[in-house]
């Protein structure tokens, strides 16, 4: 049986994960509306990529906090300039920000971040952002036939697998439901909301004690 290859020290650049499609994703279109209803104005959307969900969001929520890698931010600067009720962040100016919202989302985010103690840590620090009664959107792919067809071939790295792009590398992982839901299970007091199976993508809406 032929050894996996590994890649040692990969050079992993997740802001080159963001699909190239500019379709917007049916969990942003699916709990965009539900979070509306239930009183949300101020959302961070933490990986924003390629802000296919941008036009999604405007239309349901007042204020609107892009949260993305300094690299991602310079490129995306022109796109939201003169809107007032959109700001870009970069993920540790984000870390060190002491505003609270009433929503956070990681949509399509989770599954690309390599180490599996800062994709808890991520978690965790959303949770400390949002007000009581606030919510936290989570969407990741499980199990996507693009990925499923390389696998045997793909290098393995910690609990996923490297992408060649270019010269560096992206991960990915596929999550099972009770891993995505142990993530959210340890912040105390956390409770789901509502969640859904859609496309080969598990989602879920998660509601802060309040």
């Amino acid at each position: 049986m032929a050894r996996r290859r590994t890649v040692r020290n990969p050079d992993i650049r997740v802001e080159s994960s963001a699909p190239s499609q500019r379709q917007s994703a049916f969990s942003v279109r699916w709990s965009a509306p539900i979070l509306a209803k239930e009183g949300v104005t101020n959302i961070a959307d933490f990986g924003s990529g390629t802000l296919r969900n941008l036009r999604v969001q405007e239309k349901n929520f007042d204020e609107i906090v892009l949260v993305e890698t300094e690299i991602k931010c310079k490129s995306l600067q022109g796109e939201v300039a003169g809107k007032n009720h959109i700001r870009l962040q970069s993920t540790g100016a984000f870390q060190d920000d002491q505003t609270v919202y009433d929503a956070i989302f990681f949509i399509s985010v989770l599954h690309i971040i390599p180490d599996p103690k800062y994709r808890q840590r991520v978690v965790k620090m959303a949770a400390a952002k949002i007000r009581p009664g606030g919510f936290i959107v989570v969407d990741v792919p499980q199990s996507e036939t693009y990925y499923n067809r390389r696998l045997k071939k793909l290098p393995r790295h910690k609990d996923g697998y490297l992408l060649r792009w270019g010269n560096h590398y992206t991960f990915y992982k596929s999550f099972y439901c009770n891993e995505l839901d142990a993530m959210f299970q340890k912040i105390p007091g956390l409770q789901l909301f509502q969640k859904i199976h859609y496309c080969k993508h598990l989602i879920r809406i998660w509601k802060m004690p309040g």
